[in-house]
């Protein structure tokens, strides 16, 4: 009986101690704070690991900051809740170090659910804290600095990437994203104005990553461009990747509109065109109908005037604006050329004449300037209600040019003479000369 008695307490006695050693293996992790509060810790020769445990009640962004000495750590970050986990920093150190300036941080996006803590190291003290942000579907995130190339990474539990950008004026926006992972990438405004629609892209690999380029004309406002993970089923996914942005400016400008002429003379022109928002001025140029524009004059007026230009001449006109960025003037695009002449001068008719019955003759100098012909009116009483006929004749090389025609014989004929251009399709004409009269014969 004694012997089965001490055989019963050496039982009781090794179930105590594995109990003691299983609790010991089994105690519950320490609460690891959220709000930036820093946990000291040390491992030892017995005990590698220590467990820290937080809950997400809302997705968010969780930054772990971790300092250590000079031993090799490593922290892994598990999701109890599906079983998921990753290494959340490696990290070789150098001596331990109070004010923090031997740490390593990560920040991985997180969805809502009970997480663990790893610290593993040999014989490692430590510090380690941890701070979360809720994730926002606003705008936010990275803020991408122009003509920089940016690199991001796409942890395995990544809520989208948002990336702004803040156009403070018209301007052309060309996202190069290069990535390894399938990604689905759009552009919005901040009203919720879509401006690139969802576009998938295919993945690359770490050699030889995809590249994808975006180009936008943008007003002014604020941007975001979004990227999210995509698996090979173009499902959104929890897959992990790395990529990178860069972002060319241009500026881009609208082309002015409504360009038209509206004052025409003998030896000037004024052209006219609509205001732009956002613009500092216009540039104007004007040709003499060759390839070389010949006249060129900037400035905020919305008309601009050339003058000295030649009677009847055939000229063209083009307009653009620009904006002034650190001293530098960017134009936009040419509009269409305008085509339009100069009115030639006013005839200066000589004489009428009639040498056989029927038949009647003008006279008139040729113009200073320049013209595709003559129009000859005629008419049988001086005030010209009553036109019979008009004629139309090519300017010649002559300094006196004129016309024979038929007219009823044994009247009064009176005529005047006007010149005209044609240039694109239209005909611009002189003022009428005074009249000259005739008997015919």
């Amino acid at each position: 009986m004694k012997k089965v008695i001490s055989i019963a307490l050496i039982l009781v006695s090794l179930v105590s101690i594995l109990s003691c050693s299983f609790a010991a293996v089994a105690a519950e992790p320490e609460a690891l704070p959220l709000d930036g509060t820093v946990i000291s810790g040390q491992t030892t020769k017995d005990n590698h690991y220590n467990t820290y445990a937080f809950t997400l009640e809302q997705r968010g962004a969780v930054t772990f900051t971790f300092l250590a000495d000079k031993n090799v750590r490593l922290i892994t970050l598990k999701n109890e809740d599906t079983g998921d986990e990753k290494t959340a920093i490696t990290f070789t150190g150098t001596d331990f170090k109070d004010n923090w300036t031997c740490q390593r941080a990560s920040t991985m996006y997180l969805q809502q659910g009970n997480y663990t803590l790893e610290v593993y190291g040999a014989q490692t003290e430590y510090k380690v804290k941890a701070e979360y942000k809720p994730y926002t579907e606003k705008i936010s995130g990275y803020l991408l600095s122009a003509n920089k190339t940016a690199n991001y990474l796409f942890d395995e539990w990544s809520t989208p990437k948002s990336h702004r950008i803040i156009v403070k004026k018209p301007y052309r926006l060309i996202y190069t994203v290069t990535h390894n992972m399938p990604v689905a990438i759009n552009v919005k405004a901040a009203d919720g104005t879509v401006y690139s629609a969802t576009a998938k892209y295919k993945a690359g690999t770490a050699a030889e990553p995809a590249t994808d380029t975006i180009v936008l004309n943008l007003p002014k406002g604020t941007y975001s461009l979004n990227l999210r993970a995509l698996n090979n089923a173009e499902n959104a996914c929890e897959c992990g990747g790395i990529y990178s942005i860069n972002v060319q400016v241009k500026p881009f400008i609208k082309t002015p509109a409504d360009f038209k002429v509206i004052t025409r003379k003998t030896d000037r022109q004024t052209v006219s065109y609509k205001a732009l928002k956002g613009v500092d001025g216009y540039q104007v140029q004007c040709s003499d109908g060759g390839t070389k524009w010949d006249q060129t004059k900037s400035g905020t007026s919305l008309t601009c005037s050339f003058k000295g230009l030649t009677p009847g001449g055939k000229y063209k006109f083009r307009v653009r604006s620009y904006v002034i960025e650190n001293g530098k003037k960017y134009y936009s695009a040419w509009s269409e050329v305008l085509n339009s002449a100069c009115t030639p001068e006013k005839a200066q008719v000589k004489k009428a004449s009639s040498d056989k019955s029927g038949q009647l003759t003008v006279q008139w100098a040729k113009n200073k300037g320049t013209c595709t012909g003559y129009e000859v009116c005629l008419s049988n009483d001086r005030s010209f209600k009553n036109i019979e006929k008009t004629v139309k004749v090519t300017a010649g090389s002559k300094a006196l040019q004129s016309c024979t025609t038929k007219f009823s014989a044994n009247r009064m004929c009176f005529a005047k003479v006007r010149a005209y251009t044609r240039f694109g399709g239209k005909t611009y004409y002189g003022a009428w000369s005074l009249y000259v009269s005739t008997y015919v014969k």
